[in-house]
């Protein structure tokens, strides 16, 4: 209500949609409704940001995982049998964990690497945890040692010798989700995605800002997708496949040559 002595009122967001909370209803409600978009296509035809391309990589739960999946599925089954159902957001983060540290990720992001050795200069992997940075150092120290790690303690000097380059890559978890600025920044990996989509634009951000020391950069990205996922009832949530979906589209966007 701290708005309602004002005539007009105006509000500006990079990532306007947001899942799992009502933002979007009290933004509405406190300044009003949407009037002008401006989305990450438009900024790409005007030249704003970098065009890039796009390296699905399939994946699939081993086993295991699905052990530990069906766990989680009858859990939810017996909560709701009990009369203590749980939240759809609280059954979905669980779902997601299991997806997130799927046990071939760092096999299936080894064999990408061995044939693409060049995109681990000037990049940054996103991972879900610590324990699953370790895994990804592992497959990196197959092919450098100059790359760090910056999870929740670490110093900012992190982010400095990647942007100098003294650092080629870099392993984190959201603390890069936002707030940095390295125009150099060629290369993200998508080692974990959340379902939000807001966090898929904030990390794939990093790297599409253009460089104007490289005016002819190209991004890529490389984003671990699995094959299938399940809900609760056994039918299938693509919410890897839509993710898949979108930034594929995203990436056939080019700038428009401007003829003046």
């Amino acid at each position: 209500g701290s708005h309602e002595p004002f005539i007009y009122t105006l509000g500006l967001t990079a990532t306007p949609e947001r899942d799992y909370d009502d933002g979007n209803d009290f933004i509405e409600n406190e300044i009003g409704p949407v009037i002008f978009k401006f989305k990450i296509e438009d900024a790409i035809r005007e030249g704003i940001l970098c065009e890039f391309n796009y390296f699905p990589l399939s994946f699939q739960l081993t086993s295991e995982d699905k052990k530990k999946r069906n766990k989680v599925i009858r859990a939810y089954h017996a909560a709701a049998n009990a009369g203590n159902a749980w939240p759809k957001e609280q059954f979905y983060i669980r779902l997601a964990a299991i997806q997130k540290n799927a046990q071939n990720k760092p096999m299936i992001l080894d064999e990408f690497i061995k044939q693409n050795q060049e995109k681990l200069v000037s990049t940054i992997f996103f991972v879900d945890n610590k324990a699953q940075g370790k895994q990804i150092a592992s497959v990196v120290k197959n092919y450098t040692y100059n790359f760090g790690t910056f999870y929740q303690e670490a110093s900012n000097q992190v982010i400095d010798y990647l942007s100098s380059n003294r650092l080629h890559s870099v392993i984190a978890c959201t603390r890069l989700n936002e707030g940095i600025d390295i125009p150099s920044l060629k290369n993200i990996f998508l080692v974990s995605s959340s379902r939000a989509k807001l966090t898929t634009i904030q990390r794939i951000g990093r790297c599409l800002r253009i460089d104007k020391k490289n005016p002819h950069k190209v991004a890529n990205i490389v984003d671990l997708v699995l094959d299938e996922d399940l809900d609760e009832d056994g039918e299938i949530v693509n919410s890897d496949q839509e993710r898949k979906e979108w930034i594929t589209e995203l990436s056939k966007v080019k700038k428009e040559k401007n003829d003046g």
